[in-house]
């Protein structure tokens, strides 16, 4: 425990509420008069109200308890309400003279999450960049093929819940002889992307192969082949998570025409088209199960006092109240294997507790404990929610 490099982890998961239950529920909630208008201040006290109640029919608390290097426990938490509260209505309203209370009630749906759990699981940035296309003339028959094999696997990784996904045309070269300059270039690649982009991981494709053979008799299909690889990649440190190969062999309807874009339903039904649509179904959950463990990670973009503004927020399923903490980057010293040939990331200590005080779509404020408020927090940090679920 002494050492100030060693983290001590522990996964809490606290079921306070008991089992989550259908019915009808009554819960108060509260808004402060000065937060704006009076119909502002009373949908604030019914999302609170709301809010309660779905907490009422079951939750829990995820924690995860790290130490400092001074010692001192840092805990990322968040409250998870279980199910969704609908059919809400108000039963009596009332007011303090500063705080507007509201007794709602509703029912709630155990199937459904809440409010406070639309989002249980963070959801990590992810920028998927241009296929190469090697041999752009194999293609010429297949329109929008360019960015419509980016848009997607785009498509398939928003929905699993898990990812908020965007695509851009810039392609990472990857230079195939594998030397470590040639590594190197790569990870300069995708950190320079995944800083444009705000994004935690980043994707690449190469198509290896669209062979087309047409049949030598009447009486035979004409076959295609389709070969793809797909890199992943840590966009903080620009290391190379996993790769993935998809080959697949259609026959029959494998020529694209003009009135059938990559993409399109028509396209999709076509015996190539449902080739393609195979790999990249097996490529998108291979990619789901390599980026489960990896924690969510988002970035300080500015400090002002004790306040901390990160670039990840309600899309990202942030809330109000979560708890993460701050990692401070050893930016200088970047670990490589034992040939030197490899870079493995970039050495991180915990620092500071935050508490999330307000949430933008697309970021979020953040407080430093009272405890941490002296630590010097930098542009660039990292934040994490460490679950071991």
């Amino acid at each position: 425990m002494k050492n100030l490099n060693t983290l001590a982890g522990l996964f809490l998961a606290i079921l306070f509420a008991g089992k989550v239950f259908a019915g009808v529920i009554e819960a108060e909630g509260r808004a402060p008069l000065d937060l704006g208008s009076v119909d502002l201040v009373r949908e604030a006290a019914i999302m609170d109200a709301a809010r309660q109640g779905e907490l009422q029919a079951g939750a829990k608390i995820e924690s995860f308890i790290s130490l400092s290097p001074n010692g001192l426990p840092l805990e990322s938490s968040r409250l998870r309400a279980a199910g969704e509260m609908s059919k809400i209505r108000v039963v009596r309203e009332w007011n303090d003279g500063s705080i507007l209370h509201v007794l709602v009630q509703g029912s709630s749906d155990p199937c459904n999450v809440g409010l406070a759990g639309k989002s249980r699981s963070y959801k990590k940035k992810v920028l998927i960049t241009g296929f190469d296309i090697p041999n752009v003339a194999a293609v010429s028959d297949i329109p929008n093929i360019w960015s419509g094999l980016p848009a997607n696997l785009r498509y398939r990784l928003d929905q699993t819940g898990k990812f908020t996904s965007l695509t851009n045309e810039r392609r990472i070269y990857n230079n195939l002889d594998n030397t470590q300059n040639a590594n190197e270039i790569v990870r300069k690649q995708v950190i320079n992307l995944a800083i444009e982009h705000e994004s935690q991981i980043v994707i690449s494709g190469t198509v290896i192969n669209t062979g087309y053979r047409k049949a030598d008799w009447m009486w035979e299909d004409d076959t295609r082949e389709f070969e793809v690889e797909m890199n992943v990649y840590d966009g903080i440190t620009g290391a190379k998570i996993a790769s993935h190969r998809e080959s697949r062999k259609a026959k029959g309807e494998v020529l694209g025409t003009p009135d059938k874009p990559y993409g399109s339903d028509a396209f999709f039904k076509s015996a190539y088209g449902k080739a393609i649509n195979s790999a990249i179904d097996n490529i998108t959950q291979a990619i789901e199960t390599d980026l489960e463990c990896l924690p969510f990670t988002t970035k300080v973009t500015r400090v002002d006092g004790k306040r901390i503004f990160f670039n990840s927020g309600t899309t990202s399923g942030v809330e109000n109240g979560d708890k993460l903490v701050v990692y401070l980057r050893e930016k200088d010293f970047p670990t490589q294997s034992i040939s030197g040939r490899k870079i493995g990331g970039i050495p991180e200590n915990p620092l500071a507790a935050i508490q999330v005080i307000q949430v933008q779509p697309l970021f979020s404020i953040a407080e430093l404990t009272e405890e941490s408020d002296q630590l010097k927090i930098r542009e660039g940090d990292l934040i994490r929610f460490e679950s071991r679920r």
